[in-house]
């Protein structure tokens, strides 16, 4: 996409689209909460929260999002000089960045940051997430956590690489450093006394979405290289945990950790194990393909001798690892309860088995042809001509 408006009118339908969705979900949970949850036979319209929130916070963040880019064409047009919507042709834009009007750029940066941030889910702009995720239908959540937040980002890249030709690379990494710390920070105590195993899978996003901050804001070859590998690699890996979490909560008739019993591998093997390996993948366990793209956002750091942020890195990251990683091992492991087995249904098999052995594989191999063009991508959001 050349023309920077293009990506928000894009991710503005789909925004509608996924807030449509969620919306029309709210009957069928109100009436399963109503019989599985709610003893006094009070169904809460949580959907239809959530829906208005995605809707309401989501629509703030856009408007910030489109009023950075209108500011962008603003600082840009003494230099592009048109009137026509070719002056925010990126292509144009990037070559000319450093003549910009800086007042006015630093203020469309910060503003894109906080529209776009509010899109992907960095904190403190997340509060959406948890609800939505776990409200929404589990492709259309496993929609958001791949794809929207992708979008987000690849919206947030472009503007970045505009910011740090006109305003130096410094400005855009110390902001960037700030929210990506602060996204894995709030998510680590909610992981750690989290009671659904929806709104975790919300909170791991929150963190991962602040790991690809922070390779954004670490900046040079490794840190754009370590982002798009991590978000390619967790556009893989949440997917399966979603597939398998919405198999679970449809067996048990609940996403609360309270009301299962332990021992899930024995009446869901399939989607048991298969969410057990998506955890270790998913926290970067080595040698699963998060763990890779992690450990090049973390030489980034420590290339620019960012020592204190990669240290609260590990450390941030190490607790939502053993938090995430105690609650899932509780819910597939243990004794037998001696729940009735699931339904075999290939729906829900083949597709938990098909991602399961692409992570498995891309732990060990990442095609050559897609690895040269995460590089090229990664040279265009490090800046390099």
């Amino acid at each position: 996409m050349k023309t920077l408006l293009i990506i928000v009118l894009a991710i503005v339908v789909l925004a509608i689209v996924i807030g449509a969705v969620m919306a029309s979900k709210r009957r069928r949970v109100e009436k399963l909460r109503a019989k599985a949850e709610d003893h006094r036979g009070e169904a809460r319209a949580t959907s239809l929260e959530a829906a208005w929130k995605y809707a309401m916070i989501g629509g703030v963040g856009l408007s910030l999002a489109l009023f950075g880019t209108i500011l962008t064409y603003y600082s840009a047009y003494p230099v592009v000089g048109t009137d026509s919507v070719a002056g925010l042709n990126w292509s144009v834009l990037v070559k000319n960045a450093s003549q910009f009007d800086k007042a006015s750029m630093r203020i469309a940066f910060i503003l894109i940051l906080l529209g776009y941030g509010t899109k992907a889910g960095i904190a403190p702009m997340h509060t959406w997430k948890p609800d939505a995720y776990s409200e929404a239908p589990v492709p259309v959540a496993a929609m958001l956590a791949a794809a929207v937040l992708n979008c987000a980002l690849y919206g947030l890249i472009r503007f970045n690489v505009l910011a740090a030709k006109c305003l130096g690379p410094q400005f855009g990494s110390q902001l960037l450093i700030f929210f990506g710390l602060l996204s894995i920070g709030v998510a680590v105590p909610f992981v750690l006394i989290q009671r659904s195993f929806r709104r975790l899978l919300a909170y791991s996003s929150i963190d991962h979405c602040g790991i690809m901050i922070l390779g954004l804001g670490f900046g040079g070859a490794f840190g754009a290289l370590g982002m798009l590998l991590h978000m390619t690699f967790h556009s893989v890996t949440k997917p399966l945990l979603f597939f398998c979490a919405g198999n679970i909560q449809q067996h048990l008739k609940t996403d609360l950790f309270r009301r299962a019993h332990g021992g899930l591998i024995y009446s869901m093997p399939v989607s048991g194990s298969m969410f057990l390996m998506g955890t270790l993948a998913v926290t970067g366990t080595a040698p699963f393909s998060i763990f890779q793209s992690e450990f090049t956002i973390l030489r980034a750091a420590f290339e620019r001798a960012l020592f204190v942020p990669a240290t609260l890195c590990v450390a941030l990251l190490g607790a939502i690892f053993t938090g995430f990683l105690v609650h899932v091992a509780k819910l597939v492991l243990g004794a037998d309860p001696g729940l009735p087995p699931a339904a075999v249904c290939r729906w829900k098999k083949y597709p938990l088995m098909g991602l399961g052995t692409l992570i498995v594989i891309l732990g060990f191999w990442l095609p050559s042809p897609v690895f040269h063009l995460i590089q090229n991508a990664a040279r265009i959001a490090s800046g390099e001509p």
